[in-house]
């Protein structure tokens, strides 16, 4: 093990390098809508799209990182997304939606180099059991990142603009890049073929064969796809329809994080006295139960507390699912680097279809609820498909 550690602060804004970038402006998603005169669901692209470039770079990072080294492979991803939100920042005087797309897709593609090289460098500079540790804080404040980063949003768009959002993830991305030159060399051994496309399909084709990554990693998907369907439709059902400023919105957007935070310590407690399985179980109906509540809460009285509320609820179960399905996804994986990356590709790919969906649906506020309800059932078509393929092996 590398006896030189890595500081944790330095650790933390990398493993949460892609959840700040993804959700911190979505206070603003209404005043976007207006500055260009575009429907809600168009201004949705920018969440859509950068799900996108988050789940092609869970792809692209680990080829990188075993051709130049990880350090290389985090100057890469921050000069890329540095770039995007350049493109983002001069969308407004240019008066042009185009180059906020662009720029969102480019700051996806850069920005989801943080989770794959943190997962990295924590593996390589500890033994084992400090590794749990260590993955344990990084996963508590990787939870709790959107939530924190929606009320600095909020914060922004009410005093300033919704451009200064992107001012704010401009400073980040620099602060990232200069403590990630501060990190300590990791012997590595660099692979000149790394980044060959046979090399790379044959590592990836290996993992689609194994039933039980894809499942766990769908199971992954569908509980990624609660939060950013929130992300992208909760900005219009409080600010639009509940006519809450975005400051506030901030502030009660920090309750689903704690809600997330309950989850994974709900989950690092359950771990040691049931299976992996009956944990997956068991944040299932906790996470059916809050998506009925909203549905019933928004309908009797329509005000924040009635979407929050249950919404903090629900991602109690969620995160308790999402930690437990992860671990479970990985258990039978013999190469972890690319078995971590393709679980990561579908968690996002999954996610993605999902927020893509929302431009079919109506604007009313029972879609959010619905549609949760709709994705606790494929979960449990998901959770049966996994029983088959156990009850297949033991056969």
């Amino acid at each position: 093990m590398n006896s030189v550690k890595p500081s944790m602060l330095s650790l933390f804004l990398l493993v949460t390098f892609s959840a700040v970038n993804a959700v911190l402006f979505t206070p603003a998603l209404p005043s976007i809508a207006e500055a260009f005169n575009i429907s809600p669901n168009t201004a949705q692209l920018t969440i859509s799209l950068y799900l996108i470039g988050y789940a092609i770079g869970q792809l692209l990072y680990g080829p990188l990182a075993k051709r130049y080294g990880f350090k290389k492979a985090i100057y890469i991803g921050s000069i890329l997304c540095m770039i995007g939100i350049a493109s983002c920042i001069v969308a407004e005087p240019m008066h042009s939606f185009i180059y906020l797309v662009i720029g969102r897709l480019l700051m996806a593609l850069g920005a989801s180099v943080g989770l794959t090289i943190s997962f990295t460098i924590v593996s390589s500079c500890y033994d084992e059991t400090e590794a749990k540790k260590k993955l344990s804080i990084l996963m508590t404040g990787f939870a709790l990142a959107p939530g924190i980063s929606i009320a600095i949003g909020g914060f922004l768009v009410d005093r300033f603009n919704w451009q200064s959002c992107f001012y704010f993830l401009a400073a980040y991305a620099l602060l990232v890049t200069y403590l990630s030159s501060r990190l300590p060399e990791i012997p590595e051994a660099i692979n000149p073929k790394a980044l060959y496309f046979t090399h790379i399909m044959k590592g990836y084709f290996a993992q689609i064969k194994n039933p039980i990554l894809i499942l766990g990693a769908l199971i992954m998907g569908a509980c990624t796809a609660f939060m950013y369907i929130f992300s992208a439709e909760a900005p219009f059902i409080s600010i639009k329809l509940m006519q809450m400023p975005p400051g506030i919105f901030g502030l009660w957007g920090l309750l689903p994080s704690f809600g997330i935070f309950l989850g994974s310590q709900l989950s690092a407690v359950l771990s040691k006295h049931i299976s992996t399985l009956k944990g997956i179980v068991i944040g299932f109906i906790v996470n059916t139960a809050g998506s009925v509540m909203m549905l019933i809460a928004l309908n009797i009285v329509f005000k924040p507390s009635s979407l929050f509320i249950p919404m903090a609820i629900l991602l109690i179960g969620n995160c308790l699912m999402y930690i437990q399905a992860s671990i479970f996804a990985l258990s039978k994986a013999q190469d972890k680097a690319n078995a971590s990356a393709m679980m990561s590709f579908l968690n996002m790919g999954l996610a993605t279809v999902f927020v893509f969906s929302l431009a079919i649906f109506p604007r009313n506020f029972n879609v959010l609820p619905l549609l949760y309800i709709a994705l606790s059932g494929l979960i449990g078509l998901l959770m049966l498909a996994v029983l088959f393929q156990l009850r297949k092996k033991s056969h």
